[in-house]
């Protein structure tokens, strides 16, 4: 996957988490281990929790809630860029 493949992918991600929160106002609830056979989209998610614009929380076995920040709705919204290293 190239570089600009990567930004699009964690882009998608924000949007989606973004359309999920504000039309039940709650995070995404999916699988862990739904990410172990995908490493690009695993280390989407783990980049986005990094940089603080997601959060992953235990939704009961091997479920997870993942939602859009306040710095991730910024982001999406366009009043914040994402600051990469």
């Amino acid at each position: 996957m190239s570089y600009e493949e990567r930004k699009q992918l964690r882009l998608n991600i924000l949007e989606e988490l973004y359309s999920v929160y504000f039309e039940t106002g709650k995070g995404k609830v999916q699988e862990k281990t739904r990410f172990t056979d995908d490493l690009e989209t695993n280390l989407a998610y783990q980049y986005l929790i990094e940089k603080r614009l997601i959060v992953e929380a235990s939704a009961g076995g091997r479920n997870y809630e993942y939602r859009i920040t306040d710095m991730g709705i910024d982001v999406i919204e366009g009043s914040v860029e994402i600051q990469e290293v």
